[in-house]
């Protein structure tokens, strides 16, 4: 604006005018300015007000004082609600013969319903007395600057809102590493303490040269980077936190750096407790683990004891059965047959009354079916089938008596042919689990047939018991009364062989032993 006065004075030497508006070529001038031109007398008389004034401030000249100036052209200050006094009106100054420079002031222009921004010069014209005759102006409209600067400005006071709101410390570092700013202070030091500060004074000294060496490195990639720093603070407190170390740029190089950086220490402190915890809990569970193991040991020793103890049971109670059946069938067995052979004696000898004969007769029944009763404990006891015919016929002999005693339909069906009295232990078991079926199917089953099926699968001897009953349930199968099916699993189990229980649809129960050879 200075080079528009230079001008207009120039040219008026030059044209020897008295004064400005005198001449067709300086109002040429003032027409073809882009900035607004003002002049007025002594007696705030307008005498000049180019076109492009008129366009900043919506109308032409105006008569009267500051006052009437201040009501009609809309003159505030900057904030665009105060209004300006009209004594500080730069036109008004420059009458008073005061030089103003970058005077800032808001103007509603009525064609611009949201105002003009203007920046004003003004200059005192005097004569050559030095006494002021006028003063003139020299505006030009800002409005686009100042609303730029005016929404950098709320951008700005918005970032530090934010940044100092943050509960990370944000800090500005220089290359001597030096905080030039930080949003928070650190007691007891203050922000503005902490400022030109090294940063190096609050990081532990065992991370000085690692933590320069890292930014030595954004500093020549530009690559930003994380650490896990240490610090101290200036109340000597330990305290971790994790670092986003950013580089700083100006006119196209590094010239510092932003450092982010989260406290860390509740986390870290919370992370160590749980590794702590997390120790305590794995000693405990060894300790744990340790006396499971001793007591799985010393129950796998029991459970050892118990089974060789029941092995031992079965072995000895097999045995004792034999015997009992041996001498049960061979001394009652004699005792009775001798009996039967002393009463024919006595028929046949004649004589005697017709009610001794009788009597004779009826001890002869009794004798029989003695004998039929010591041969079916006997059998029952150990069936002599089995250990002189081997499994097969013991088998045939059970199913043939079972079929005989209940009435229900038995049938046997035999993929191995003859078994032979070889593999004692495991034809043992076999029979044993198939008396205890076929009793389970004439105590509870109430079935019309059963099936029995006897087979070798790979190197495993396997009995199979159908009936088509109602079916065992699932309570009965678990039962702890169930003492049959227990008995034929702790038999089963004896020679380390396996138990399949189950309800055969639609109806009925499937037992399965299966056996080692």
């Amino acid at each position: 604006m200075n080079s528009i006065y230079s001008e207009i004075n120039v040219l008026k030497q030059r044209l020897g005018l008295p004064g400005p508006g005198g001449d067709a070529l300086l109002e040429l001038l003032l027409e073809n300015l882009s900035e607004g031109v003002a002049i007025a007398d002594a007696n705030f008389n307008l005498l000049v007000f180019n076109t492009t004034a008129e366009e900043i401030v919506g109308m032409g000249t105006v008569p009267g004082g500051p006052e009437e100036w201040q009501k009609t052209y809309g003159l505030f200050e900057p904030d665009e609600t105060t209004p300006i006094a009209p004594d500080a009106i730069p036109l008004v100054r420059a009458l008073r013969g005061e030089t103003v420079d970058g005077f800032l002031m808001f103007v509603r222009n009525p064609k611009r319903p949201e105002g003009v921004h203007i920046e004003i010069s003004a200059r005192p014209l005097k004569g050559p007395d030095g006494e002021v005759k006028g003063g003139m102006v020299v505006f030009d409209d800002v409005t686009h600057r100042t609303r730029a600067l005016e929404a950098l400005r709320h951008s700005e006071e918005r970032w530090r809102s934010l940044v100092e709101d943050a509960p990370d410390f944000i800090m500005n570092v220089d290359l001597e590493y030096k905080i030039r700013y930080i949003n928070h202070s650190l007691p007891p030091k203050t922000r503005e303490e902490i400022a030109g500060t090294s940063v190096f004074d609050y990081i532990h000294p065992s991370e000085h040269e690692q933590v320069a060496a890292i930014l030595a490195v954004v500093a020549k990639t530009g690559e930003p980077t994380r650490h896990d720093t240490c610090a101290v603070n200036p109340d000597g407190q330990r305290s971790w936190y994790t670092s986003r170390l950013s580089p700083i740029y100006k006119d196209g190089r590094v010239s510092g750096f932003t450092i982010i950086s989260t406290d860390d220490t509740e986390r870290r402190k919370n992370r160590e407790e749980l590794a702590q915890a997390y120790a305590r809990m794995e000693s405990h569970v060894a300790e744990r683990t340790l006396e499971l193991q001793v007591a799985n040991r010393q129950l796998k020793e029991s459970r050892d004891e118990l089974r060789s103890l029941y092995e031992r049971i079965v072995t000895v109670q097999e045995a004792e059965r034999t015997r009992i059946a041996r001498e049960i069938h061979d001394v009652f067995g004699q005792v009775l047959t001798s009996l039967k052979f002393d009463i024919a004696w006595l028929n046949a000898r004649g004589g005697g009354s017709v009610e001794m004969h009788e009597k004779l007769g009826k001890m002869d029944e009794i004798i029989d079916s003695a004998i039929k009763t010591v041969r079916k404990i006997s059998s029952d006891l150990r069936p002599g089938a089995l250990d002189d015919l081997g499994l097969t016929a013991a088998i045939e002999w059970q199913v043939k008596d079972f079929q005989d005693r209940t009435g229900i339909r038995c049938d046997f069906v035999n993929t191995i042919g003859d078994a032979g009295v070889e593999q004692q232990d495991a034809s043992v078991t076999l029979f044993r689990a198939l008396q205890e079926a076929l009793t389970n199917v004439m105590r509870h089953a109430k079935a019309s047939s059963v099936k029995v099926v006897l087979e070798e699968i790979d190197d495993n001897r396997v009995l199979e018991v159908w009936d088509d009953g109602v079916g065992i349930t699932e309570d009965q199968i678990s039962s702890r009364q169930s003492l049959g099916l227990k008995g034929i699993r702790e038999r089963v189990a004896h020679v380390g062989g396996l138990v399949q229980i189950e309800r055969w649809e639609p109806t009925g129960t499937l037992v399965r032993v299966q056996v080692p050879l």
